[in-house]
Order: C-alpha cells, then structure tokens, then sequence
C-alpha cells in the first residue's frame, strides 16, 4: 500500500496531466479546420537509444531522456515568421525556434502531450501568423511547459497588435509576480489589465492579492478593491475581500 505522500504525489501528477490533455484536446477542437494535415505525430523509441524521435509537420523532434525524466529539449528548423509592413504589424514577432526545456519532473507521458501542442499550435502559426488566438494558446503552453520568458514575450506581443487585450496584462502580470519574480513589471501589467477593461471583477483580485500577498501592503490592496466598489458597489466578494484587508 502506497503512504499518504506517495498517494498525494500520483494525484498530483493524474490531476496535472489531466489538465495538459484537456488542454491539448480543447486546443484541436477550436482549431479543428486548420488540423487537417498538421496533426499526424508519430512517436518512436529505440530500444538502444535514450532518445524519442517525435515526427510533426516542422519536422523531426529528438526528446532526449525519455522515460526516465532527463530534461527534454525541442529545436525546431522552420523559419520564423517575417513580420509583414503594415500600420498594423509594426513590430516584429516573438522569437519563435527557441530551445524548449520541459522541468524532469514531468512525467514522460505529459512531455510528450506538451510537445504535440507545441509542435501543432507552432506549424498552425507557419500558416496564419496573425491569428492572435493561436499565440494565446503558445503562450499558455509555454507557460506550462515552465518557459516563462517565452510565454511573457508571447503576452508582450499580443499588447501591441490588441492593446486593448486585458486577459494579456492580467497574464503578465501573474507571470512576472510568480514565476519570473519581478514586482515592477507584474504592478504594471496589473494596472494596465484595469485600465484596458475596468469592468473585470477577478482583476480587482488578482492585483489586490498581489499587493497583500507579494508585497505585503494591505494600503494598496484595498484602495484596488475600493476602485471595484466604485463600480460594483453591491458586490458581495469585493466586499468581503475589503473586510479582510482591513482587519
């Protein structure tokens, strides 16, 4: 029978990879017209080799270190998309090959599902390089897959062409705030999550809690859930977030 910490542990990694193919599978249903001949992955091992060979449509991926958790490494040879010369695309596009380490604590079986997304959403873009949706869903990937200065370059870029795209500030702000650690950048990318869409109740959240919880001041923390009030002054949940920044 397997101790408590043990059992806790494999929930832990049932739950995690439940989420990367919920993910995966969510992500090839939106773009299910455009999957026609970029989805066909085909994994092989040798029996004398460390090394997965991962076939997608950008060609072959070598995952060394499979199946015994050595850290993973994806080098992709297609070009970078170009930015176009237009009024709407006046700056260039996130670096797009870069080397992708997946932490080895992964289980084999999510590194391969978190590959097939990469490879997938990177080939869609070779063919539709301005549908922002398909960024997002790099960006989130990336996120996951523990690249956070990938997925916050993804973010940066999404600011420019829809600066408007609060759900990117919010993004980057949890990234800087607690993955990449910088506090400058997070409260900025907070305040302009309000300034794009003030009317996002979970965002008056998430920067309040930054505040009390990285920074440790409760001062800022509810003058951001005052600003809600002033919104939603009925609102319950602003209400009890203020009654406890305030005892």
């Amino acid at each position: 029978m397997d101790n408590p910490n043990t059992a806790k542990l494999k929930s832990r990694w049932v739950a995690f990879f439940v989420i990367v193919l919920i993910a995966g599978a969510y992500f090839v249903f939106d773009n299910k017209k455009d999957l026609t001949d970029t989805e066909d992955f085909l994994v092989t091992e040798s029996a004398t080799s460390t090394k997965t060979i991962v076939s997608t449509p950008s060609g072959d991926v070598a995952i060394s270190g499979l199946p015994d958790g050595v850290t993973v490494e994806i080098v992709d040879s297609k070009n970078v998309p170009v930015a176009q010369n237009s009024a709407t695309q006046a700056q260039s596009y996130p670096t797009f090959n870069r080397k992708v380490t997946i932490p080895a604590s992964y289980p084999a079986s999510a590194k391969i599902q978190l590959t097939k997304n990469i490879e997938n959403i990177k080939a869609l873009i070779l063919k539709d390089p301005n549908n922002l949706s398909l960024w997002v869903s790099l960006a989130n990937n990336w996120k996951v897959a523990g690249d956070y200065f990938a997925a916050a370059e993804v973010w940066t870029y999404i600011t420019t062409v829809s600066p408007d795209h609060f759900l990117a500030y919010v993004n980057l702000g949890d990234i800087y705030a607690y993955d990449i650690k910088n506090n400058v950048k997070a409260e900025q990318n907070y305040t302009k999550a309000l300034s794009s869409d003030s009317s996002q109740i979970s965002t008056y959240f998430k920067f309040a809690e930054f505040y009390a919880n990285v920074l440790n001041n409760k001062v800022k923390a509810k003058a951001v859930v005052d600003g809600g009030l002033k919104i939603y002054p009925q609102n319950s949940e602003l209400k009890a977030l203020l009654a406890k920044y305030s005892s």
